[in-house]
């Protein structure tokens, strides 16, 4: 619902983040896996890059570059 009112009105901006963890195969489930498969090949379609962060502090420094980019391009 997001992608379809930002494509008619550019609005809501829209990011995802993805956290790379160390799984044992025996906790996983192959339908899951799959579907985040999916979902991040649909991303890739949308998206020019998906980050990816391994902490908090990873996501935090990712999320800050976006904000620092939003803020800079209101300076135009």
């Amino acid at each position: 619902m997001a992608h379809q009112t930002f494509r008619e009105t550019n609005k809501p901006l829209i990011y995802t983040y993805f956290r790379q963890a160390a799984v044992s195969t025996s906790d996983v489930n192959i339908d899951d896996l799959i579907s985040l498969r999916n979902f991040k090949q649909k991303l890739g379609e949308l998206a020019t890059s998906i980050p990816e962060y391994e902490s908090i502090d990873g996501l935090q420094i990712h999320f800050q570059n976006q904000l620092n980019v939003l803020r800079d391009s209101q300076r135009l």
